[in-house]
């Protein structure tokens, strides 16, 4: 079990290296040229991030909801690497999880504190 445990570790920190860009404050972008599709720059990549029970909150219907990580899907024909970063940039987000084959990007943020906070970094995003 150990050895097995090891090797998943191995694997996903050389998925990390090698699938994606560390911006300088070590987030994890899109490569590539920024006019580019951003569907051409995906990679299958599965970070380390991880959701502390602190940032989760409960729905009034009992619904535990994260507030450092949403899923982003993008038109595939249209978005760039650029336009990706620059969203990225504004939440001060990083890619957690990506697949080559689907316009689907996992991202984590500091958290916002609050449901109505998420929503509201929800809104300025979409």
């Amino acid at each position: 079990m150990k050895i097995k445990r090891a090797a998943f570790i191995i694997v996903t920190l050389f998925f990390a290296a090698v699938c994606a860009v560390n911006g300088d404050d070590g987030r994890v972008l899109l490569e590539g040229d920024p006019n580019m599709l951003a569907a051409y720059a995906l990679k299958n990549y599965i970070g380390t991030d991880r959701t502390s029970p602190d940032e989760i909150s409960a729905t009034p219907e009992g619904a535990r909801i994260d507030r450092t990580n949403i899923g982003i899907v993008f038109w595939h024909n249209k978005a760039t690497v650029g336009e990706i970063n620059a969203l990225l940039d504004s939440i001060n987000g990083s890619i957690v999880a990506m697949n080559r084959r689907a316009p689907h990007l996992v991202v984590s943020f500091p958290d916002p504190g609050s449901l109505e906070a998420l929503d509201a970094l929800i809104a300025q995003i979409v």
